[in-house]
């Protein structure tokens, strides 16, 4: 056992002993006091007192964007959009309802990344997906299996699950699972976060679940794999952590804020709490292009801001709001932003303007105030608000001015 785990057990030890003796204990303070433990002469503490800024020009952070339109038909039909991955020349999109289509670099529906059944080589539910050169990986919740296929959409291989996963990743010697509560069949040891190798073997564990103060059927993306290295953000927590080749893990950021943490405890009603409060915590994944991590945080039901780092510099910044000064841009959004392509040297996301709070009247002020050339973008005759979203590709600039 190495020295970090056991410096973690015993800090684990000891918060079981304070809950013990304090039962009126908010259950996020426990969590609270685990991830500040995990914290290390490495992690990068940023502060919010003076980290945020109300707006900015949304010129001084993206470059060469473009839109892609996805086919519609009856056959390629997707709901809310959830993930999207790049991989090979093909656009992995994903849906709410577990459906996962593949498109070419025009926006052609290629096909159904899956077939969906209980048979061999089949998904019962897909919870979640990865990609690399050679494979796509499926994670089917209700077999507990990861599932094969190669970029052609052929049946490769169906691998059972030591363990209950929700999500998982790739990483460049096995994989790293987020688990269902007590997956393990060891109280003790009700560890969220394991690393195992390529054969499904536990390599490392870390982060504990305290039921019931989580939210285990969650499955927004959670992982995000760039390199080398995976990068993630609990949900409800204030790091960012980041996973090696070496089957190691360290806290890299953490957010020091004043305010509580969140609490989605039946007691408490944390919503309530989190407007009045301010209350910050990760919601969605960091993504990094190898240079800037962009992360989501919510501060209340309401609220979001968007967290940019220079890993670099360290260099930070929170930012609420965007100004919309991109004459070829409309209505640019952080939070739909999903993946980073090596290949296309791109971030890929959604756009606002085909989601289901887009109305009439927005298309006619569109026609009205945009130049011709987003109008072709956006608006086509006899738009259906059942077709397909757009995908936003774009790049950050190389030099962003952040303020600590």
């Amino acid at each position: 056992m190495s020295e970090k785990i056991k410096y973690h057990s015993i800090t684990l030890v000891a918060i079981c002993f304070l809950l013990s003796s304090c039962s009126n204990s908010r259950m996020a303070e426990t969590v609270e006091m685990e991830e500040r433990s995990m914290i290390t002469d490495s992690t990068v503490i940023i502060s919010t007192d003076n980290a945020s800024f109300a707006s900015v020009p949304l010129s001084e952070l993206i470059d060469e964007v473009r839109y892609l339109q996805l086919e519609n038909s009856d056959s390629a039909m997707l709901s809310a959009p959830v993930n999207v991955k790049y991989q090979n020349g093909t656009f992995y999109v994903s849906d709410i309802d577990e459906r996962l289509y593949c498109f070419d670099n025009d926006g052609h529906f290629l096909r159904k990344a899956y077939k969906k059944g209980k048979g061999h080589g089949e998904v019962v539910r897909m919870y979640d997906f990865d990609v690399d050169n050679d494979y796509l990986y499926i994670l089917d919740g209700s077999k507990s299996a990861i599932i094969k296929y190669d970029h052609k959409g052929n049946f490769i291989k169906d691998d059972k699950l030591p363990f209950r996963a929700i999500r998982f990743s790739l990483t460049s010697e096995g994989f790293v699972f987020q688990l269902a509560p007590f997956s393990l069949n060891n109280e003790d040891e009700n560890n969220q976060i394991v690393i195992t190798d390529k054969e499904y073997l536990l390599q490392n564990s870390f982060i504990r679940y305290h039921v019931p103060a989580c939210n285990p059927v969650s499955r927004t993306p959670f992982f995000f794999r760039a390199n080398d290295k995976v990068i993630f953000a609990p949900i409800y927590g204030r790091s960012i952590f980041s996973i090696d080749g070496k089957n190691d893990y360290d806290m890299i950021y953490y957010v020091d804020s004043k305010s509580p943490y969140y609490e989605p405890a039946k007691h408490i009603d944390g919503a309530k709490e989190a407007m009045e409060k301010g209350i910050i915590y990760t919601y969605d994944n960091p993504i990094y292009n190898g240079k800037y991590i962009i992360q989501t945080f919510t501060t209340s039901p309401s609220q979001k801001q968007t967290l940019l780092i220079n890993s670099d510099s360290n260099e930070y910044a929170f930012f609420n709001s965007l100004v919309q000064d991109c004459p070829l841009v409309y209505d640019f959004n952080f939070l739909l932003t999903k993946s980073f392509s090596n290949e296309l040297q791109s971030f890929i996301g959604f756009s606002n303007s085909y989601y289901p709070d887009t109305h009439e009247k927005d298309i006619e002020e569109i026609k009205q105030s945009k130049p011709d050339t987003i109008a072709s973008i956006l608006i086509k005759e006899g738009i259906s608000f059942a077709d397909n979203p757009l995908l936003i590709i774009y790049s950050l600039k190389e030099n962003i001015q952040l303020n600590r």
